[in-house]
C-alpha cells in the first residue's frame, strides 16, 4: 500500500536535519509512479575521495533534554515529527530502490532515555538489514546513556538478525556477566 504520510513525515525530518553544514541538494523524487515532496539528499565525503548521496535523517525531532546547543532541545518551540522504525526503513528502501540515495545517516532526539531511543535506531538498521537485505552505508548515531550490548550491534550495524527480544535478553545476560 502506497502511503504518503509516511513519505510526508520522513521529508520533514530530513529537512529539520539541515542545520548541519553540509553538502545538501533538493530531489524530487517519484516513487512508485508517485511524485513526492522534494527529499534533501546529503552528499557525503567518503574515504578515498569517493562521494555517496545520504538520506541525512532522524527518527524523532522531538527530544526530553534541553542541550541548548542543540537545535531540537526540548525548550524550542518546534514543530515535532516522529516516525516508526518500520516507516523510516520502508520509506529509505524506496528511496534506495528509486536510485536517489546510496546510503543513510540516521539520527534521533531522545525520548524516554537513551537505551530506549538507541533501541529504536537498532530496530530500525534491524528491519534494513534483515528484512529488506540492505548492506550499504548506515551510519548509527550513538545516543548518550546507551549501554554496552548497544554499542556492540551498532558497530556491527546488526549484519546478524537480532529480534528486540533476544536483543533484550542478549543484554541483560550481557550486563549481568560485566556487572
Amino acid at each position: 500500500m502506497f502511503d504518503m504520510d509516511r513519505f510526508a513525515k520522513v521529508n520533514q525530518l530530513s529537512k529539520d536535519m539541515k542545520v548541519e553544514v553540509d553538502s545538501v541538494q533538493e530531489c524530487h523524487p517519484v516513487v512508485q509512479g508517485r511524485s513526492l515532496p522534494e527529499v534533501p539528499i546529503t552528499e557525503l565525503s567518503m574515504p578515498g575521495g569517493k562521494k555517496m548521496r545520504a538520506l541525512k535523517t532522524m527518527l524523532t525531532t522531538a527530544c526530553e533534554r534541553n542541550c541548548h546547543y542543540c537545535p531540537f532541545r526540548s525548550g524550542r518551540n518546534m514543530r515535532r515529527q516522529t516516525a516508526k522504525p518500520e516507516e523510516m526503513a520502508r520509506t529509505f528502501i524506496d528511496y534506495y530502490e528509486a536510485g536517489m540515495v546510496e546510503g543513510l545517516f540516521l539520527s534521533s532526539g531522545i525520548i524516554k532515555g537513551g537505551v530506549s531511543t538507541q533501541d529504536r535506531l537498532l530496530d530500525t538498521a534491524d528491519i534494513l538489514r534483515n528484512k529488506y537485505m540492505y548492506r550499504s552505508y548506515l551510519h548509527l548515531k550513538l545516543m548518550p546513556g546507551l549501554d554496552c550490548f548497544q554499542c556492540c550491534l551498532a558497530s556491527a550495524h546488526l549484519k546478524t538478525g537480532t529480534s528486540s527480544s533476544a536483543r533484550r535478553a542478549l543484554r541483560s545476560a550481557v550486563l549481568r556477566a560485566f556487572l
